[in-house]
């Protein structure tokens, strides 16, 4: 995600233009990459702390699927 142009994903142009009538249509265009850079910002989380909350989320599921849950 870091490397590529998250901007791009959409082109407006060939998007169905009744999208902009919905709020939550048009909430929906940008980026996962954009919004938790926003969501980052705003509460003040670092992406060391993401990346450590990721891992530790990851090393629980993992142990979970290996007892079975």
């Amino acid at each position: 995600m870091s490397s590529g142009d998250m901007g791009a994903i959409f082109d407006m142009e060939k998007g169905s233009k009744s999208v902009f009538e919905v709020e939550d249509a048009k909430n929906c265009l940008l980026p996962m990459g954009h919004i938790s850079d926003i969501i980052g910002k705003k509460f003040n989380v670092d992406r060391v702390t993401c990346d450590k909350f990721s891992v530790h989320s990851h090393v629980k599921a993992l142990e979970c699927q290996k007892q079975g849950w």
